[in-house]
């Protein structure tokens, strides 16, 4: 038999620190993924929620998650590390093409156009379906 647990407030071991479940609901990361674009063909090295990672081009690569948000407004972000300067930076992304799939890729500030491929960190946060 499936057991509930029903509350409104978590608080820490001696009743300090309470936090409502609906900001631990809301405010989690959703998805996440770790992969290498560069030397790995897009191998995820650890990830949640993701199915799999394509490699679209150089620089672009669409992150696919497993469980569906509910809608297109979700939040990603997430780091690279590159061979060529500059070695980190923020991701980039068009946020979500569909409520399964995440567009991340690398540009250039000076000419945004897509730059190397890259290993991506990369988190969403939204609300699932």
């Amino acid at each position: 038999m499936a057991s509930e647990l029903r509350v409104n407030t978590l608080k820490d071991a001696s009743g300090n620190n309470s936090v409502a479940t609906s900001t631990v609901a809301e405010g989690t990361n959703k998805c996440w993924v770790k992969f290498n674009q560069v030397s790995d063909a897009n191998s995820i090295a650890d990830s949640f929620n993701t199915s799999s990672v394509n490699d679209v081009s150089t620089g672009r690569a669409t992150w696919n998650v497993s469980n569906a948000f509910a809608n297109t407004n979700g939040v990603m972000y997430g780091a690279t590390a590159r061979t060529t300067p500059p070695n980190f930076s923020g991701g980039n992304g068009n946020l979500q093409t569909s409520t399964s799939q995440w567009e991340i890729f690398t540009i250039t500030n000076a000419t945004s156009t897509t730059e190397a491929d890259a290993e991506w960190g990369a988190a969403g946060i939204g609300d699932l379906a």
